[in-house]
């Protein structure tokens, strides 16, 4: 059976985008611009286990532990976070306007 690409891309559930892709890739494709469905269909399951055999598993990743106290200290809360991110905005509005890093840090002499 002979298909548009359009009627191509229907069959398979994919946009006629996806299928301009495959011709790019190597779909066969006749002269005309259409498609015999059976060798189009070929090719999908051959181009679809090559692609899936490529996929590279994903890591498993365990949830992040602490090794030691140095690490537990290292943690911070979200309130600490926002401190810090109010801190640090605060000091670049101090020194922006020109002072220097002891007014900026509150640092008295």
């Amino acid at each position: 059976m002979i298909e548009t690409q359009a009627a191509f891309a229907r069959r398979q559930k994919v946009s006629r985008q996806a299928v301009g892709k495959w011709v790019a890739r190597g779909l066969p494709v006749r002269n005309d611009g259409q498609i015999d469905v059976e060798q189009g269909e070929a090719f999908l399951q051959k181009y679809r286990s090559v692609k899936h055999q490529e996929r590279k598993p994903r890591p498993v990743t365990a949830p992040y532990e602490p090794a030691d106290e140095f690490d537990r200290g290292a943690l911070t809360t979200l309130g600490e976070l926002r401190s810090q991110r109010c801190m640090t905005t605060h000091v670049s509005a101090c020194l922006a306007a020109g002072c220097t890093l002891k007014q900026a840090f509150g640092v008295v002499s």
